[in-house]
């Protein structure tokens, strides 16, 4: 049983429910990476819209006595790109 729960640990740390996404930004085709509160300044980007990803918070739950894991998927995987941010038009 110890070792079942340290696998499961292990594979929620390699495999989070949040996933980069492709989206082309000035002409060019982008991979948006998740990012959370540790990595928010270096990997979130302006013009894209994310979400919080529920999968993660419920994992958090689950697995809130490992300090490891909520510390991981709050930290570097808990908003993940949804979409692009409509540019509006300038004002005349």
């Amino acid at each position: 049983m110890k070792n079942f729960l340290i696998g499961l640990l292990i594979c929620c740390l390699f495999i989070s429910c949040a996933d980069r996404k492709e989206f082309v930004i000035d002409g060019k085709v982008e991979y948006i990476e998740p990012y959370g509160w540790a990595d928010r300044d270096l990997m979130k980007n302006d013009s894209i819209i994310y979400t919080v990803c529920w999968q993660n918070i419920l994992l958090d739950v689950i697995f809130s006595e490992s300090v490891v894991v909520p510390i991981w998927l709050t930290g570097w995987q808990f908003y993940e790109p949804h979409s692009k941010k409509q540019s509006s038009p300038p004002l005349q």
